[in-house]
């Protein structure tokens, strides 16, 4: 017979359950994954109700216990193409379908350490259904690597156990998924477990999050993207599965965005004297997260969720001008995304916003204000916009850092027009113009070189103003470099775009000017006929 990893999945129909399912769990999962015992697979606990409910009976049985058998065969139907069902994807269709439901509330906790442990078979089953592109299957690790991810896995238990108690847990949570990057074992061991991981807090979140847990799951899926990269595995089906993750959250995170969108919530008047300099961060923090969901999408080929969200995104840039500012070197990810994707739809539109930046940007430098430098942490960035914003002196002098933002906005206009007359004119005026500084611009060797948080492997680009080169070198300079993405064999095309965007988004250490030129490119592509939610 096929050998099965051990672990154990307990569930509890009684009365105060819930407390098995938290500080009486961890201690049971503890002692579960003793280090003199071998490891297990993985470990469950799916308790009826809370810590002081009461389990309902009903004639037919527990309450509990028929909801159980209900949602076997709801997912069953849903995923024929899973011969298996996993115990978290049970426990939180369990949670999800009692809310309004029942009186009790159902809780789980548990964790996979390198495939999904088997709660039971599909009775719907078809060896034919197709698998959505992406979509987890329960693939084996091998057996003699399972007890060094068994380990790293243990403290992955701590942050899960923090969704929906309105707590941080996503940091914590990171930190594991790169610990198991760097295991001694091999790649397709440690993706498969990057990629278990994510899907089980995924399901956690589904389960119990609300709208901040949903914000910190879309911090955790681009790190696991990152994190699968750091394996050398940028092809990895692995990558796919998180990415299908992501593309999942498309119709909430939709619904989301109008909402957000709706009561302007990117400004806050409790930000005090920073609240008009943190607008434009949070406007494009959030709308960067709308590009991860809609490269996600792209890759999955999900392509309607994907023009739905491309035409979000559009509408929302267009309708507000006054937030086209850099405040923040930091915002580069989001910014090169969000314009890609918008001149792929509308290369005027992305122009005309290429521009307004541009100028804002010019005018900023020339009272005496550059962006703050990505690497200012986010009590940082507030703390000197506030200075800006109080009449106080700039950014102090050690914080002083090679920008990158005029290099990527020339770039942008070259890439977005074939006007050589404005562009002349542009790079003229920069030369002229006061407060601006050098200009750098990184571009890494390869889409691997991005997961590393130093920028050792870039390709480092820098114009001194105050000498050569002259006007016409520098612009001649920018209209090479705008292609280079373009011809280059690293970059092919929307997963290598996800990729750049998530290590982009983690480390806001580089433009990642790529994702601008690449998703540009695209204006011309008719979308393909694909899934959609």
């Amino acid at each position: 017979a096929e050998h099965r990893p051990s672990g154990s999945i307990t569930i509890l129909d009684l009365c105060l359950s819930g407390a098995h399912a938290s500080g009486a769990a961890e201690l049971a999962l503890n002692e579960l994954w003793n280090e003199e015992i071998a490891p297990g697979e993985g470990h469950f606990i799916i308790a009826a109700c809370g810590p002081s409910q009461a389990a309902k009976e009903q004639i037919a049985g527990g309450v509990f216990t028929s909801l159980l058998l209900d949602q076997v065969d709801s997912i069953g139907r849903e995923h024929p193409y899973d011969q298996e069902i996993a115990p978290e994807a049970l426990a939180s269709a369990i949670v999800k379908s009692s809310k309004g439901v029942l009186t009790q509330r159902p809780t789980w906790t548990g964790i996979s350490v390198s495939r999904q442990l088997t709660i039971c078979m599909n009775p719907y089953w078809d060896s034919k259904a197709p698998r959505p592109p992406g979509a987890l299957s329960l693939d084996a690790v091998p057996d003699g690597e399972r007890p060094l991810l068994s380990s790293l896995a243990r403290p992955y238990m701590s942050p899960m156990m923090r969704v929906g108690t309105g707590k941080s847990w996503a940091l914590d949570a990171i930190t594991v998924l790169f610990e198991v990057a760097k295991a001694k074992i091999s790649p397709e061991a440690r993706t498969a477990s990057i990629s278990r991981l994510a899907e089980t807090t995924a399901d956690r979140v589904d389960a119990f999050g609300d709208e901040a847990d949903q914000s910190q799951l879309l911090e955790l899926l681009p790190a696991a993207i990152v994190a699968v990269g750091q394996c050398n595995a940028l092809k990895s089906p692995d990558l796919r599965s998180i990415a299908y993750l992501i593309a999942k959250m498309g119709p909430q995170f939709s619904d989301s965005l109008n909402s957000w969108h709706t009561g302007n919530s990117w400004f806050r008047p409790s930000d005090g004297p920073a609240a008009i300099a943190l607008a434009p961060i949070r406007f494009w923090d959030m709308l960067g997260r709308a590009a991860l969901v809609t490269l996600a999408s792209s890759v999955i080929g999900m392509h309607e969720q994907e023009k739905r969200l491309i035409e979000q995104i559009s509408d929302f840039v267009n309708a507000h001008t006054p937030l086209q500012r850099i405040e923040w070197a930091g915002q580069y990810p989001d910014l090169c995304a969000c314009l890609g994707l918008l001149a792929s739809k509308n290369k005027a539109a992305a122009h005309q916003s290429a521009n307004q930046l541009l100028e804002r940007y010019i005018q900023s430098a020339a009272d005496g204000h550059r962006p703050v430098p990505a690497r200012f942490s986010a009590s940082e960035v507030g703390k000197s916009l506030a200075r800006k914003y109080v009449g106080s002196s700039a950014l102090p002098s050690h914080a002083e850092t090679a920008d990158e933002g005029l290099a990527v906005l020339l770039l942008m206009l070259a890439n977005s027009t074939n006007n050589a007359v404005e562009m002349n004119g542009r790079v003229a005026a920069l030369k002229e113009a006061k407060g601006l500084g050098n200009y750098y611009l990184y571009i890494p060797r390869s889409v691997e070189a991005q997961f590393k948080p130093a920028m050792s492997e870039c390709q480092t680009h820098e114009w001194i103003r105050d000498s050569e080169p002259s006007s016409s070198q520098m612009l001649e300079d920018f209209r090479k470099i705008g292609t280079l993405p373009l011809v280059s064999d690293s970059f092919e095309g929307r997963i290598d775009c996800l990729a750049t965007l998530a290590a982009g988004r983690l480390f806001r250490n580089r433009s990642c000017y790529c994702l601008f030129t690449v998703l540009a490119a695209r204006s011309d592509e008719k979308p393909k006929t694909g899934l959609s939610l």
